[in-house]
């Protein structure tokens, strides 16, 4: 038996539906905080602009942002060559008595 190791390349996982919430989220927070401190005037248009212009901002990062560092790199997968994946059920077989 032989265990061999596939060489696997490692995936990296961009996350742009988080960053568009995220940048939602930013951009209704900082268009409010803007009108509260009266930086900007109170303009409901103003605050789907900024969210809007924040939503596909935290798109556009969440999708071309640099990966963060993985904490270590994930366990190696041995897989077996030669075995058969398929498993069955063995029946015991009856005895039977011999015949004359």
């Amino acid at each position: 038996m032989t265990t061999t190791i596939a060489a696997t390349k490692p995936t990296v996982r961009y996350h742009p539906i988080r960053g568009a919430v995220y940048g939602l989220f930013f951009g209704l927070g900082l268009a409010l905080l803007l009108m509260v401190f009266k930086v900007l005037g109170l303009s409901v248009p103003l605050m789907i602009v900024l969210g809007l212009v924040f939503l596909v901002l935290g798109a556009v990062w969440g999708r071309f942002a640099p990966p963060r560092a993985t904490k270590e790199p994930p366990p190696e997968r041995p897989t077996l060559a030669g075995t058969p994946r398929t498993t069955t059920l063995e029946t015991p077989a009856t005895p039977t008595a011999p015949s004359d």
